[in-house]
């Protein structure tokens, strides 16, 4: 067995001391921030454990929650809820935003989400996944935006410390991507937009003084794999009713 952390996980738990570094010497506060990045990266860590090939419908979606749920921890532990209240325009400035992180992959985008290539890599037998692919993607979406922009955020609220709390909220929502099992897939290139659409996604919630526009923003980027999902479960909806019909 493999007793040594990777570099990855050596990146989660560093955060872990620089935050502690950062509550001794700026924010009190901030000892909180550690007690829930500490679970969340515990969480996540060991969300791929949770397995049983006799429930795996149930261990799936307990194993896919534990991506989300950790990071939902302070809003339901303080019971804290964020302003919803915001203009069109800042509506609006999100969806651009979104748009925009998507540009740089539009290329590779059209491809995966042509009729051609989702009948090709599409199977049946996957379809509950396909579910809880979409329920992953907007559910992350969602409690990262909270966690991330809303929760660490309010710490550094009306402080000369907002621009460390942009920084230090954008670095972590970068380096959870870096440390998550799944991390091999990304890029460093991939790795630097998450860290840019960080900083992105903290300003906005700042102006606007709403997470909505953030929400947005992060659904939108996260758009096309969510199209992709619900692409492949229309398509084995459609594949066996024309085998019925067939059959008929």
């Amino acid at each position: 067995m493999e007793l040594i952390m990777n570099r990855s996980e050596n990146a989660l738990w560093l955060c872990t001391l620089i935050i502690s570094i950062l509550s001794l010497s700026i924010n009190s506060n901030l000892i909180d921030l550690v007690i829930y990045w500490s679970i969340i990266i515990l969480c996540i860590g060991n969300a791929k454990r949770l397995h049983s090939n006799k429930y795996i419908h149930a261990s799936t979606i307990i194993r896919r929650s534990m991506y989300i749920l950790p990071l939902l921890l302070p809003l339901i532990i303080e019971v804290k809820f964020p302003e919803t209240n915001t203009s069109l325009i800042w509506i609006s400035v999100g969806l651009v935003v979104g748009i925009l992180f998507i540009l740089p992959k539009i290329t590779t985008w059209r491809i995966v989400l042509s009729d051609d290539y989702v009948s090709l890599v599409t199977k049946k037998e996957n379809r509950f996944y396909y579910f809880m692919g979409t329920y992953t993607l907007i559910g992350c979406a969602i409690a990262e935006e909270l966690f991330f922009r809303y929760y660490i955020m309010n710490m550094f609220e009306g402080t000369e410390h907002i621009l460390l709390g942009i920084f230090l909220s954008s670095f972590l929502f970068m380096v959870l991507h870096y440390g998550t099992k799944w991390s091999s897939k990304f890029t460093k290139f991939d790795l630097s937009l998450q860290l840019i659409f960080g900083l992105v996604s903290a300003s906005m919630y700042v102006f606007s003084g709403s997470i909505v526009p953030s929400l947005i923003a992060h659904i939108t980027y996260n758009s096309p794999h969510i199209i992709q999902n619900i692409k492949s479960i229309l398509f084995t909806y459609k594949n066996n009713e024309s085998k019925t019909e067939l059959g008929a």
